[in-house]
């Protein structure tokens, strides 16, 4: 009963800060005051498997929601490091790690440039995420997970014991 209540709670305490919610409206030229903290996704560490893409984007937090961002249009410059075989990123923060990666981690790099068209300067931005590419054959319980299904609210203990087929990994 311990273990399940404590991953229940892990599960549900990790899962509100993975999932990132992208607003349209968007930073650019002329609003760049907006930008709060700058972040390349929700996650402190991003974990994929081998064989995706994704694309990434410079976001910042928006004020007083928690989990939302908004696109921040700004010239970019896209990097990974350590460079590895099979790992490419490109221009755009397009991100692809090929079928035959082995686990490993990187970390990607956006040097954005924030400047308004009146600035006589403006200023550099560096951010980085953290990357793990990891086998779900050697290590199932890694990656982000979602709920598939949501017990009554009235339950709480029911909750706290539900079976496993009520998570799944993402992908």
């Amino acid at each position: 009963m311990i273990k399940t209540l404590f991953l229940t709670t892990l599960l549900f305490c990790t899962s509100s800060f993975a999932q990132e919610h992208i607003e349209s409206r968007e930073i650019g030229p002329g609003s760049y005051r907006q930008i709060e903290m700058l972040r390349l996704s929700g996650e402190k560490t991003l974990e994929l498997t081998a064989g995706v893409s994704r694309q990434f984007q410079v976001l910042s937090t928006v004020m007083g929601r928690a989990g939302s961002y908004r696109r921040v249009i700004a010239p970019t410059v896209w990097s990974v490091s350590p460079k590895l075989d099979g790992v490419s990123l490109d221009s755009k923060g397009l991100l692809t790690v090929a079928a035959n990666v082995r686990p490993t981690s990187f970390t990607i790099t956006a040097e954005v440039t924030i400047k308004e068209e009146w600035e006589p300067k403006g200023y550099g931005a560096k951010v980085e995420q953290p990357v793990i590419v990891f086998d779900p054959k050697e290590k199932p319980l890694v990656g982000l997970w979602y709920q598939v299904r949501t017990l009554p609210s009235w339950t709480p203990w029911k909750a706290m014991a539900a079976p496993t087929e009520s998570i799944a990994p993402r992908g």
